[in-house]
């Protein structure tokens, strides 16, 4: 009886491990994500909107129009 006890409190730590480890990464995935996004807004904002020449720190390539629904310009 007492080693089902152990491997349940065991089971049970592993378990708020991984809980918690999976919230951490959540938590980042979102603050990347949020991160971009501001970046994204920040360009948008400042001037760099599609067909003008994008400056070279960008993965966007120079005058290439974008097909599709364009809701930031």
């Amino acid at each position: 009886m007492g080693d089902v006890l152990k491997e349940k409190k065991m089971c049970r730590s592993l378990l708020e491990y991984f809980l918690l480890e999976k919230n951490a990464f959540l938590h980042k995935l979102r603050m990347n994500g949020t991160e971009a996004l501001n970046e994204l807004l920040a360009a948008d904002q400042s001037g760099y909107h599609r067909g003008e020449t994008h400056v070279s720190s960008t993965k966007f390539q120079d005058n290439i129009p974008i097909e599709g629904n364009n809701q930031f310009s």
